[in-house]
């Protein structure tokens, strides 16, 4: 199945999470990325062109912020550091447990900021998501480890 394109929101937090250096990449194939809530495992088949992650958004077959900051620092997407900047204090979980709607949410986070920077956004956003649906990425599995059959 073809992992559908982020939700703006989710490109959002990638940016941020990278910008608060919460990523670690363990090789070119796998990830652990980490906001202040939970951590999250990417794995990338390269071979195959799929990426397997335990957050619920990818699993749903939508890719979430884990996915799309691996890819980032991985330089498969781009990333912005002037955006990261703006972003880099945003608790994305708790405004979505304010905020019902993606856009109120992206309103109110960039309610100070130029016009500028919102049409920068805007595009960046837009650019993102071209890009992801080009890279048509399926949805994998995570390989079984020996750690998966027995406790270390």
């Amino acid at each position: 199945m073809k992992l559908r394109s982020p939700p703006n929101l989710e490109v959002l937090r990638a940016i941020t999470i990278i910008s608060n250096s919460s990523v670690k990449i363990e090789d070119s194939n796998r990830g652990t990325v980490s906001d202040a809530h939970e951590s999250y495992s990417v794995y990338w088949d390269w071979a195959n062109n799929k990426v397997a992650c335990n957050d619920k958004l990818t699993k749903s077959g939508r890719a979430g912020f884990p996915v799309v900051a691996f890819l980032m620092l991985q330089g498969i997407l781009p990333y912005e550091p002037y955006l990261a900047t703006k972003l880099r204090e945003v608790d994305w979980k708790r405004m979505a447990e304010i905020y019902d709607d993606e856009n109120i949410i992206i309103a109110r986070v960039t309610a100070k900021w130029s016009s500028l920077d919102k049409e920068k956004l805007k595009r960046f956003l837009k650019w993102i998501k071209a890009m992801f649906d080009d890279l048509d990425i399926e949805i994998g599995e995570t390989p079984k480890t020996i750690g998966d059959f027995v406790k270390v």
